[in-house]
């Protein structure tokens, strides 16, 4: 943004040196001190400006279509008097700066404009001085405070020669009043055109109605408004719940405690945020139900009768049964999903999942969309350098949920015929640690098989001793694939008849290391050739011996 700098008329120009020769002494520029005859005489005149700024901004925030929706002042200024004139950088640069600092919390809520530029000098004050130097020929420069004591110098140095200057430091003080419109207009946000909420509304008997819904994602775009419960008799309601205390009216009777016997309908309401707007088609997912019914309200959606309900006491489920899981994979192929549930059964298998660092794949395509995998990396084939975790996410049937079927800390995982361990996803819970999602992590872990025939070879990673156990393993001397290490247990120690020990195992685990098992027996072959050799050579020499 330049800086505009204001045109003075004339008259006021003068006005100002009128000002500025007042304040000058009459004498300011005649020599008034009598100086040796060795002593020239200057005199200098200089003007300096200091400027303050104030700056007065005209907000006013628009919404997507130009409608004003607030305007304020605001205003910041310099403090103190900074040396110089507008032209002068200092002064451009704190200009700016303020500038800034009324437009910065701005810009987050979209374009910035700044129009209407104006400002205006006006005079503040003066302020002069005088100062006095001595410049001799030989020596260094000789400064006074005042006249007077730079007449008692030269009274007392007939005999000086040099330049004597007398200068007087005028200093103007202005203020400079900017002001300007500052117009903010609201960006143009893309359409949502998707919702996904989480809501638990499968409640018991006697309990207390209270906010469930939970958004899983677009947080910044939109927010639940509010959550209702109604009390329904022959098809109207009669009282009510609402997360949000605003919307109950003196007349109505609330619901406290869901009871036996009685139908409650459940909505929610959802409100935009931050200039976002939800499309006119925009689809909405209620735990992961797509929903028949959305009425687009005047910012944002609700959605009415999302579930109805007959108070039941909540029932855990006992088992998850999941058979037919491909848990075993080779090296470059695709992922497919094969789990299926018991027929009849209480709950469905919403998705299976294989996860490795930053990648991961899912069996439904809705929960494997690019929305869902933000900077994960889609799992296309397997990778036999890797590790793959074995995940799955489970959901009551309709029926079963509306007749309180849900899981608990009770609730085993069978996969393929055997129970296993698992671990929640997230750390939510309904009342005595029920949940109505299941969605775990499992300890089932798979490394791709390579697709050649493996030849493995031991190797020692520790020496076994008398005090630690030792520690081998095979490795495929094709493809580097390790087995799990074993263990080499430790030594014993055996006394011989000398006071010596010695340790077998040592022996046993030194063949293991240095010799391949390869069924090559030439070592034993040539030491038994030897020791016959050596018996025949010890028969001849003493036969010789005792023929003589």
């Amino acid at each position: 943004m330049k800086i505009k700098f204001c045109k003075m008329k004339l008259l006021p120009v003068f006005l100002t040196l009128c000002i500025v020769l007042l304040l000058v002494p009459c004498t300011v520029f005649a020599q008034d001190i009598n100086l040796p005859s060795g002593v020239k005489y200057t005199s200098n005149y200089h003007h300096q400006y200091y400027t303050k700024i104030d700056v007065n901004a005209n907000v006013s925030i628009k919404d997507l279509d130009g409608t004003v929706v607030e305007t304020k002042q605001v205003t910041k200024t310099s403090g103190n008097f900074l040396k110089g004139g507008l032209s002068d950088e200092a002064v451009k640069s704190t200009l700016s700066n303020i500038w800034s600092d009324i437009e910065t919390p701005y810009k987050s809520q979209g374009t910035v404009k700044h129009e209407n530029n104006d400002g205006k000098m006006s005079f503040d004050h003066f302020d002069s001085g005088h100062f006095y130097t001595f410049t001799p020929k030989i020596g260094d420069v000789i400064t006074f405070e005042t006249e007077e004591e730079a007449q008692q110098y030269f009274d007392e140095h007939q005999d000086a020669t040099g330049t004597f200057n007398k200068l007087l430091d005028v200093y103007e003080y202005q203020i400079y009043k900017n002001t300007y419109d500052l117009i903010v207009e609201k960006n143009t946000s893309p359409a949502i055109t998707q919702v996904n909420i989480n809501s638990l509304y499968n409640y018991e008997v006697g309990s207390t109605p209270h906010a469930t819904a939970k958004l899983s994602q677009d947080e910044n775009e939109y927010e639940i408004a509010y959550e209702c419960w109604e009390e329904m008799e022959n098809g109207e309601p009669i009282a009510f719940w609402y997360s949000d205390e605003s919307k109950y009216i003196p007349s109505m009777k609330r619901i406290t405690k869901f009871e036996d016997g009685k139908t409650y309908m459940y909505s929610i309401e959802l409100r935009e945020k931050d200039g976002y707007k939800f499309s006119n088609q925009c689809d909405v997912y209620i735990n992961n139900k797509k929903q028949s019914t959305v009425i687009k309200t005047i910012n944002g959606l609700f959605m009415p009768s999302i579930e109805t309900i007959h108070p039941v006491t909540v029932k855990e489920i006992g088992t998850i049964e999941i058979n037919n899981a491909t848990l075993n994979f080779k090296d470059g192929d695709k992922p497919v999903f094969t789990g299926t549930t018991p027929e009849n059964a209480k709950y469905m298998l919403v998705f299976e999942e294989w996860r490795t660092d930053g990648e991961w794949t899912r069996s439904d395509k809705w929960f494997n969309d690019d929305e869902h995998h933000g900077n994960d990396k889609t799992i296309t084939t397997f990778d036999k350098n890797k590790t793959y975790h074995y995940n799955l996410f489970v959901q009551p049937t309709h029926n079963a949920g509306s007749e309180g079927w849900v899981f608990g800390p009770h609730t085993k995982l069978i996969i393929n015929g055997k129970e296993v361990t698992y671990t929640y996803k997230t750390d939510a819970e309904y009342e005595n640690g029920l949940r109505y999602d299941f969605f775990v992590f499992t300890p089932i872990n798979m490394i791709p098989e390579s697709t050649h025939t493996h030849s493995f070879k031991w190797f020692i990673d520790k020496e076994a001793t008398t005090t630690e156990k030792g520690s081998k393993h095979e490795e495929c001397t094709i493809c580097g694939y390790k087995k799990a290490f074993i263990d080499i247990p430790m030594k014993d120690l055996e006394t011989k008849s000398n006071g010596s020990t010695t340790s077998e195992n040592k022996k046993t685990d030194k063949i293991v290391k240095d010799t391949p098992n390869t069924g090559d027996n030439t070592n034993v072959s040539l030491g038994l050739s030897v020791l016959v050799l050596s018996l025949f050579g010890l028969v001849a020499l003493y036969k010789k011996k005792y023929t003589e």
